[in-house]
């Protein structure tokens, strides 16, 4: 029978995910259509049979009083509406030649274009050679980037015409037909119309002719610049195909000696070229591009200068916070940070470049992120220390010598010998590195180890490097040597805007506004830990995407993870894609993160702030988590591409694998339904069910935790909450009955009894004195009196009253000297005369 109902659920889940499949969706959906030919058939048959014109002419005109006239006709006004209606008209038109001469969309992409084309073409003239002499991997990653921003520009100005156009065409539609209907008036105006209705029929006319003449000259004014950006957007395809074909070259050309051994190019002719002239050269070709950038930029340079006055006030304001007690403690690097705030406010706003000028090319950016060198050399103390700054110092030097490198010819020998150097002070880098202690704490031993292993590894590349650069290999010694230092700069970056980022962070944990919070008020110091731990996280994240884009294989991941998310799995006529499944389940964790938010914020900041009755907030929080995880879960499936509308079908189908196989589940569900709205039950009650007594720990739709005294939890079906008898202490009052029962003998005075019973419970600190305590004498036992004391005490308190209750009054019985009765029998034995004589030994037990 078990078996027979877990086949019935999972055909239920089959059904559901076979009737809400896009591609079962589709199929359902779709309609047959006719054949082309078949489309066609009637009007090539009317186009070949000829009537009559006789015929034609009765057959277009038919009699009025028979047919009326079709919608799609123009109507005529009338003559006394024409003079109101021409002032309209020619409203609507003078707005719709005001809206045409306002559209700036051509004349933004005519002035941007020409000179657009001029820099594709300059850079790309400076370019071309270089990455043919030498195969830098980082020149690469700009040029790509480049193009990316060119192909961006273009995509942007197409929208706009696209835009322009859309909206011009749904124009000139309406405003033929409301010419249509003024050039029919015109034609059945009556010869004894007044003479000013015929004047304004023709001034409206003659107004659309001109807006249409207006309309002619946009469009073909935006067909020729619609041609010069097809031709730009040719230029950059061009380009990317020769970029493409320098990718792909077989990795056999690293090898291929590009220049002259070094002992041989140092007597060359090139190389008693005149350095001050290359060094102007290189200098030259950084002055332009500083111009150029503030060319391109002068109006976002004044937001980026308010920008970081702000920040500027901003961590003067947290440094001023930090000196102030709070629940959040800021770290010893944190207070660092704080003291040289002018630094931090340099080194934030050195990477809001990434924001504020996300549009300038690589060679820009990186031009302007080389300032952030100083403020980070001042914030290195306060994260590493001093014998990990040392190489770090190092280190940076290497990437301003990599920087200068930039801007200087590649084949250049003096090129080669700075690259020399710039490889053996990596090597230095390293060592230094090696000798630090990376890891104060002995947990981390394992993790110095591999940093150890991958420091080795990055010494035998820069030998490499040198070797190559010395044989003449430059592709080689470039791809060996660049990437690794980029690779090691950023990790240093990012680590120390980590830091500063965590800082800000943690001092705003100090504002008033949010010391509001209940939960930085308790728990600050635990706020700040998570919010350092996910900052490091995305941390890490961004050091690896940066190391992938350096290395040249971020792209071609991102290619192959987009080919991964475009492959389908078809089983028959249901279709599953990757794309597809990953949205779903992006989506529907989102929402499932966003309900364990709410639900932390509900319970601890929302509803302790406002008197609500017993079970309301669990109510309403069950509510507002389950919802967001329906919504959520909608939202998933149409962000998969599945049609809400076959749901009904997919919940029927479903609803027979529940009638058969989930009677269980469905009946705990309904009654999880009734505890919860209903709450006779709530968390944190004392309850009793059949056997088990505890304290409820958790109120489920499917089941209940409760916790009992013998440190276990029980899982209890709602069911049995729902359809058994249940004692709860908690659902009338927070106040419990202690009972106890005392004997005591027959001949004890029964008032000083029942005085000493209520002063042990008026004595007992953990009694309340509403109801007050009683005692009285409750029925004659055997041999003795039983008397019984009642008293209230808190439901969590109730066990350890009775004990000491219990402990008091047996002190107090000893000092009154009443002792508790032992209950005492006695056997008499009588034997038959017979079986006396056979055992003579009865009689003396007898």
């Amino acid at each position: 029978m078990r078996l027979r109902a877990v086949e019935c659920g999972a055909l239920g889940v089959v059904l559901l995910w076979a009737l809400v499949s896009p591609a079962w969706s589709a199929q359902q959906s779709a309609t047959p259509k006719k054949p082309a030919a078949a489309q066609k058939q009637p009007a090539q048959k009317q186009a070949t049979t000829k009537k009559p014109a006789a015929e034609q002419k009765q057959a277009e005109t038919p009699p009025t009083d028979t047919v009326p006239p079709t919608d799609t006709a123009p109507k005529v006004i009338a003559v006394t509406d024409v003079i109101p209606s021409s002032e309209l008209a020619l409203t609507q038109l003078r707005d719709i030649r005001t809206a045409l001469e306002a559209d700036t969309s051509i004349g933004v992409v005519e002035t941007g274009l020409p000179a657009f084309s001029e820099q594709l073409n300059q850079w790309w003239q400076g370019e071309a050679a270089t990455i043919r002499q030498l195969r830098s991997m980082q020149r690469m990653n700009d040029i790509l980037w480049q193009l990316r921003l060119y192909e961006g520009q273009i995509e942007t100005w197409n929208a706009l015409l696209t835009a322009s156009s859309k909206m011009w065409s749904e124009e000139k539609e309406a405003m033929g037909a409301l010419l249509a209907i003024w050039k029919e008036t015109q034609l059945t105006l009556d010869s004894a119309a007044p003479e000013d209705v015929g004047k304004k029929i023709a001034e409206v006319l003659s107004e659309g002719d001109g807006v249409q003449q207006l309309f002619q000259d946009k469009t073909a004014h935006l067909v020729t610049i619609q041609s010069g950006l097809a031709a730009s957007l040719k230029r950059v395809i061009e380009i990317r195909v020769q970029v493409d074909a320098v990718n792909l070259q077989p990795s056999e050309n690293l090898m291929t000696f590009t220049s002259p051994p070094m002992w041989k190019a140092l007597f060359t002719e090139e190389a008693t070229r005149s350095t001050s002239a290359q060094i102007s050269e290189g200098f030259t070709k950084l002055y332009k591009d500083v111009v150029r950038f503030f060319e391109l930029y002068k109006d976002r340079l004044v937001l980026h200068g308010v920008l970081f006055l702000a920040l500027v006030a901003l961590f003067l304001r947290l440094r001023h916070l930090s000196r102030q007690p709070s629940e959040v403690t800021p770290t010893d690097a944190e207070k660092f940070i704080l003291d040289r705030s002018f630094a931090s406010a340099m080194l934030v706003g050195a990477f809001l470049v990434l924001l504020i000028y996300s549009d300038a090319s690589p060679q820009m950016m990186r031009m302007i992120l080389f300032p952030a060198v100083v403020p980070l050399l001042i914030l290195l103390p306060a994260i590493f220390n001093r014998r990990i700054r040392r190489p770090i110092y190092l280190l940076t030097a290497v990437y301003a010598l990599d920087f200068l490198r930039y801007y200087l010819p590649p084949q250049w020998i003096q090129v080669r010998i700075l690259l020399l150097v710039e490889a053996v002070m990596g090597i230095g880098v390293i060592y230094l590195l090696q000798r630090a202690r990376l890891f104060e704490s002995e947990k981390l031993k394992s993790r110095e180890t591999l940093v150890r292993a991958l420091l080795k590894i990055g010494i035998g590349l820069f030998v490499c490097a040198i070797i190559a650069n010395i044989l003449g290999a430059l592709n080689l010694a470039e791809i060996l040597f660049s990437p690794l230092v980029r690779i090691l700069y950023i990790g240093v970056v990012i680590r120390m805007m980590t830091v500063v980022f965590t800082t800000f962070a943690m001092m705003s944990l100090r504002s008033p506004i949010a010391l509001m919070l209940r939960t930085v008020q308790e728990n600050g110091d635990a706020v700040a830990e998570n919010i350092r731990r996910v900052t490091n996280f995305i941390a890490a994240g961004m050091w690896i995407i940066g190391s992938l884009f350096n290395i040249g294989i971020f792209g071609i991941l991102v290619n192959a993870v987009e080919k991964a998310f475009d492959a389908k799995l078809n089983l028959g006529a249901i279709g599953i894609s990757v794309r597809e499944v990953v949205m779903f389940v992006l989506v529907f964790g989102i929402a499932y993160a966003l309900s364990r938010m709410m639900r932390f914020i509900l319970a601890k900041e929302i509803f302790p702030r406002f008197q609500m009755p017993r079970g309301v907030p669990d109510v309403l929080e069950l509510m507002a988590r389950y919802g967001v995880l329906l919504f959520g879960f909608l939202l998933a499936l149409v962000s998969a591409g599945v049609n809400l509308s076959q749901m009904t079908i997919a919940l029927s189908a479903f609803g027979v694998g529940i009638g058969f196989g989930l009677q269980n589940i469905v009946n705990n569900f309904v009654c999880g339904l009734i505890l919860v709205f209903e709450h006779p039950i709530q968390v944190g009650d004392i309850i009793e069910v059949g056997t088990h007594s505890g304290q409820v720990e958790r109120i489920g739709f499917r089941s209940s935790s409760v916790s009992t005294g013998d440190g276990c939890t029980v899982i209890i079906p709602n069911s049995e909450l729902i359809g058994s008898k249940v004692l709860n202490w908690s659902l009338s009052d927070q106040l419990r009955r202690v009972t106890l029962r005392v004997p005591v003998p027959i001949d004890t005075d029964p008032n000083q009894v029942i005085e000493i019973l209520r002063a042990a419970a008026h004595n007992q600190p953990d009694t309340v004195d509403d109801p007050a305590p009683s005692a009285a004498l409750d029925r004659f036992g055997d041999g003795s009196l039983v008397f019984i004391l009642r008293c209230w005490t808190q439901i969590s308190k109730h066990e350890s009253v009775t004990q000491c209750l219990t402990l008091a009054i047996s002190k107090a019985f000893q000092e009154a000297g009443i002792q508790i009765p032992i209950t005492q029998s006695e056997v008499h034995l009588r034997l038959p005369n017979n079986v006396a004589a056979e055992f003579p030994g009865l009689e003396k037990l007898k």
